[in-house]
C-alpha cells in the first residue's frame, strides 16, 4: 500500500470514528502479508478487534453510568442475616 494510499484510508478510517482499526492497521496489513490472507479473512480479522474493544468499552461504560456503590451491606444482599445479626449482638450485650 502506497502513503497516499494508506493517508487516504486513514482519512476515511477517522471519519467512520473507526479509531482502534487506525491504531492496529499495521499490524493487521503486515500479518495479511505474511501469511497471505484473503481480502475476507483480512477484513474479518480487522473489524473482530474493533467490535470487541467497542464491546468492552461499552460495558465499561455502562457500569460507570450505572454508579454502583462500591460497597452494600450484606443485610441488603441476604436479608436473613439481618436477624442473625442482632441475636449475635443481644447475646454478646
Amino acid at each position: 500500500m502506497n502513503a497516499g494510499m494508506k493517508a487516504l484510508l486513514i482519512e476515511n478510517l477517522k471519519s467512520l470514528k473507526l479509531s482502534t482499526t487506525i491504531r492496529n492497521l499495521q499490524s493487521h496489513l503486515r500479518q495479511a502479508r505474511q501469511e497471505k490472507l484473503d481480502y475476507d479473512e483480512f477484513l474479518l480479522n480487522l473489524t473482530e478487534t474493533e467490535v470487541q474493544v467497542r464491546q468492552e468499552n461499552g460495558c465499561k461504560r455502562r457500569l460507570r453510568e450505572a454508579k454502583f456503590p462500591l460497597l452494600k451491606p450484606l443485610f441488603i444482599i441476604f436479608p436473613e442475616f439481618r436477624i442473625f445479626f442482632h441475636a449475635f449482638v443481644f447475646i454478646l450485650l
